[in-house]
This record gives C-alpha cells, structure tokens and sequence, in this order.
C-alpha cells in the first residue's frame, strides 16, 4: 500500500456539529428540560438552552456547512481510497472531565479536543479508531480510519488488517 500526504484541510464544522447535535437532543427532551435538567451536567444544560434559541436561519447554515463538509470528502475521496487521522489531538484525559483546555500551549475550543472525529459525525462517512500503543504517559494511543460514504467494508478491513499487523492486546496502560 502507499501513503499519500494529504495537503488539503477541511472546512471548520465544530460549531455547526455542535449545533445540529444539541439541536437534536434538545427536540428529544424540551418538553421535559426543567425536569432534568438537575441529572444534566453543566456544559450539556448550557448547550440545550443554546440549541432551544436557534433560528432557522442558523440551522440552514449549519445545513450549508454540513454539504460543504461533504463535497470537500467527496473530492478527497475522489483521489484516495482511505484517510487516516489520530483518533484525537491530546492524550486521553478523564471521562469525567475537564477536557483539555490548550493544545501546545494555545487555546482549544471544546470541540478541539475531538477535531478528529466530529468532521465524520457530521459528514456521516464510516469510521474506526484502532489501538497503536501507548503514549509516553501510558495511555492508549489511536489511528482513525476513514472510508466513502457506504464504504464501512474498507474501514472495516483496514481496521482489521492494522490490528493484525499490530497486536495490542498484550499491552495495557498501569491503573
């Protein structure tokens, strides 16, 4: 196989992600928001209320943003058959949070701690995240893999035959 630097980038989506997925929750709990909102975390309470003020106007752009995702892909896709990220730009921190603030010593943004997964939440292209070892720190380490649109078979067998080549199995992080 051969590996082509790709010297595109993508559109920013973060914003309109974060957007059209609070939007969606917000339609599935608004009639019962004040009841829950005490089991909800802060920062998802917040973004429900954003998300309960958004305009149309707001979600067409979203809209706009999500296709010019997609048509960026399509022609990415046009030349190369997979695409290959880091699972995530930070080493793995605490699923209780808080998420990394900085990046190198620069600000990130929320989203900026999953800048290589939300792209294809959004765009709706398969994706896998494989193990590739750990990090200095111990902490487990990935490889994303991105296929076309209706290609879960090619990130599936690429996943399958890095993992092959790669055993992890043997290698935990200390707790």
């Amino acid at each position: 196989h051969r590996v082509d630097l790709w010297e595109g980038a993508l559109p920013d989506t973060g914003r309109a992600w974060m957007d059209l997925v609070t939007a969606e929750i917000y339609a599935q709990v608004h009639r019962d928001m004040e009841r829950i909102r005490p089991e909800m975390g802060k920062s998802l309470a917040r973004a429900l209320d954003h998300a309960s003020g958004l305009t149309l106007k707001q979600q067409a752009r979203n809209q706009e943003i999500r296709s010019a995702l997609n048509r960026r892909l399509a022609d990415l896709f046009h030349k190369f058959d997979l695409l290959l990220t880091p699972a995530m730009p930070t080493e793995a921190f605490s699923a209780e949070g808080p998420p990394p603030g900085e990046i190198d010593g620069g600000p990130v943004p929320l989203t900026g701690v999953v800048a290589f997964t939300f792209p294809f939440n959004l765009s709706g292209h398969p994706a896998a995240s494989v193990r590739t070892g750990l990090t200095g720190s111990g902490l487990p380490a990935g490889l994303q893999i991105i296929a076309p649109r209706f290609r879960d078979d090619l990130v599936l067998q690429a996943a399958r035959a890095y993992e092959r080549t790669h055993p992890w199995n043997d290698l935990w992080p200390d707790i």
